[in-house]
């Protein structure tokens, strides 16, 4: 295999110094007006020291009204730009480059975040967010045309080196473009030429505005994957004019807002559902300009392997840098095994966006906190003894060991990972392996003293004497207290997923997490399941994006049933009783029963130290049952306090 990722590249006139482009991701980490704070500039520092060839700021709103989120990044009016100077001056330092995205979220927004009217091409609501939008008059269209032009003279005048015009994701521009968002019927609806009117006016704004040499990358969703919406034929079509009316390069992706699940793919997605489209872009406008290409690319081989088969010109990534600001560089140099591997859990990332609040990543808890986050070698290095060796144990030793501090790990079980060795069992999360692989490793790099198959008693861990103790030992499952439960059809989650003995017909009691990719591990061995949900829906503690793809991946096989509203009461040896709206009823025929129930914190040690009177820290399920995002973040903060 070659090394195509690494050969410098052009769009436009701007030189790369590789092939590698981190994709507009929004942080919420801006002002509210739209400026640049600290905390997004370090972020991206960070990024530009990894090594990416062109970076992003993520979606930058170019209108009030076209505003996404409340902390997005604005280049709505000449005020922000000093500010922006600042921060292409800061990237530039840090030997990278910069572009910025051109963006109005149309309906694909809400007025608590714009403080005006939805703005759209037709008074149809988006499927997802649900705000009426006002429909366009054409001397809005008009003036929104020019502040497209007016927000690409200010990048440029901030010292970007590229614009990215974002056409795609069934945001503003899209939604003109395409027949299942735009029903007009003036000279900006219904035939082809009608619906590419604004996108193309637009491109050509922004043209007129940067000048003729200065690259501006167009953004398109080569098929929207909904009921009437654009195709990839049209698309190749749409292409040839956007060379025409002077786009520098296309990046490739899909979908809109109602399908989010391909916007921003979970790790139930296709790897590279991309390419093929990007290639069919390529061959349409016979290569004239570069074609760029996102979505679910992970690792050094695939990004070479779509270059070296010509069906993409550059790699652009997004979630993987999140989790790795140093990704390129360690590509680059061979360092394979340092490399922290994205899951596409959308955990830190998509999910925290979509609830509002900054984005992190659940695997790196610096991303957002560069800013204020220094892992320099501390003066006075102290022992530490961290008790438990999952999530959060793991991150805590490491992180402490970064910092020059002397770590002992103490795991009673035979690995590192706790129940994450239960979690990398279900389909799609073989990933959640590499991520203790990786930790595993940074551990012994970073000379933590791991001792597993360990326990350790409170009077022990006194006598160890340690500066600080830091306690991860996780949680256990929590048992239901009803008739038939000690019955020998019942299994735990994670006896199930390692190998019990489980019957054809399965009721997995617990429609959380566990209990939903318990259910997806079974059915793919071929057995029929039904979940059992107290709660109203299944899927509660799932992220959005997440619950959209798994839906669709299992909610309509034969083999994979859920019954909610429902309260077990009782379990028999070939049913399982439930009362639902105050009555009684009677699941039949099932073999096994899982319990999937939800943990409850393992306190054994925990109440052992306080009797000792030993001090120390907790992170984790030993606190309070949360997600790995949780633990990591306790663990990392810790880590960082001692």
């Amino acid at each position: 295999m070659g090394n195509m990722l690494f050969q410098k590249g052009k769009i436009g006139n701007l030189e790369l110094p590789n092939r590698m482009l981190m994709t507009a991701m929004v942080t919420n980490y801006c002002a509210e007006d739209g400026k640049p704070t600290e905390r997004f500039i370090a972020y991206h520092e960070a990024r530009a020291r990894g090594g990416i060839g062109l970076e992003s700021t993520g979606a930058c709103y170019v209108t009030m009204a076209g505003r996404g989120f409340p902390n997005q990044a604005g280049m709505q009016q000449d005020e922000n730009i000093p500010a922006w100077r600042e921060f292409t001056n800061r990237i530039h330092a840090a030997g990278g480059k910069c572009s910025t995205q051109l963006y109005h979220a149309g309906r694909q927004t809400s007025t608590d975040a714009t403080g005006l009217p939805l703005e759209a091409p037709s008074a149809i609501p988006c499927p997802l967010m649900g705000g009426m939008p006002v429909e366009l008059t054409v001397e809005r269209i008009h003036e929104i045309v020019r502040e497209y032009g007016e927000a690409a003279r200010r990048a440029k005048e901030a010292g970007f080196d590229a614009v990215e015009i974002h056409g795609a994701h069934g945001y503003l521009i899209n939604e003109f473009q395409s027949p299942y968002s735009n029903k007009r019927t003036d000279e900006y609806g219904g035939s082809v030429e009608n619906r590419e009117r604004f996108p193309l006016k637009v491109l050509r704004s922004v043209r007129a505005a940067v000048g003729p040499d200065f690259p501006i990358i167009y953004k398109v969703s080569a098929e929207e994957g909904v009921e009437g919406g654009l195709t990839i034929e049209d698309t190749c079509e749409f292409a040839k004019k956007l060379v025409a009316n002077g786009a520098s390069a296309i990046l490739t992706s899909r979908a809109v807002y109602e399908n989010v699940q391909y916007q921003i793919p979970p790790a139930y997605e296709d790897l590279a559902l991309n390419v093929e489209n990007a290639a069919k872009i390529k061959k349409a406008i016979n290569n004239a300009i570069p074609v760029s290409v996102v979505g679910r690319i992970r690792g050094y081989e695939m990004a070479e392997e779509i270059l070296e088969s010509g069906k993409a010109d550059f790699i652009t990534m997004g979630r993987p840098l999140l989790c790795d600001p140093e990704l390129t560089n360690k590509m680059k140099e061979g360092r394979f095994d340092e490399i922290r591997e994205c899951l596409s859990c959308n955990q830190g990332c998509a999910d925290f966006l979509l609830a509002g609040k900054p984005i992190t990543c659940m695997l790196n808890p610096v991303t957002g906190h560069e800013y204020e986050t220094d892992l320099s070698p501390v003066a006075n290095p102290k022992t530490v003894l961290v008790l438990g060796g999952g999530a959060g144990g793991m991150e805590c030793a490491r992180i402490a060991a970064t910092r020059g501090h002397k770590v002992t790990l103490v795991e009673k079980s035979d690995r590192l990972g706790g129940q994450m060795n239960y979690a990398k069992l279900p389909p799609h999360k073989e990933l959640i392996g590499k991520y203790i692989d990786f930790q595993s490793r940074e551990l012994k790099r970073l000379g933590v003293d791991v001792k597993l198959n360990t326990t350790m008693t409170a009077d022990e861990v006194k006598a160890f004497g340690a500066d600080e103790v830091v306690l991860t030992v996780g949680s256990n499952p929590a048992q239901l207290n009803v008739p038939g439960a000690d019955g020998k059809n019942v299994v735990p989650a994670r006896e199930a997923l390692t190998g019990a003995d489980v019957g054809k017909n399965v009721a997995v009691i617990g429609g959380g997490l566990v209990g939903i990719e318990t259910a997806e591990y079974l059915v793919e061995r071929g057995h029929n399941v039904t979940i059992v949900e107290m709660q109203s829906d299944i899927g509660m503690d799932m992220g959005t994006i997440s619950k959209m793809s798994m839906l669709e991946h299992y909610g309509k096989r034969d083999d994979f049933n859920y019954v909610t509203n429902a309260k077990l009461t009782a379990i028999n040896p070939d049913s399982v009783t439930v009362e639902r709206d105050g009555k009684s009823e009677t699941l039949g025929g099932i073999d096994t029963v899982v319990m999937a129930v939800g943990s409850k914190p393992d306190s054994e040690l925990k109440d052992a130290l306080d009797k000792a009177g030993v001090a120390y820290h907790t992170a984790g399920d030993v606190n309070k049952v949360g997600q790995i995002v949780h633990a990591v973040r306790e663990a990392f903060d810790i880590a960082m306090g001692i």
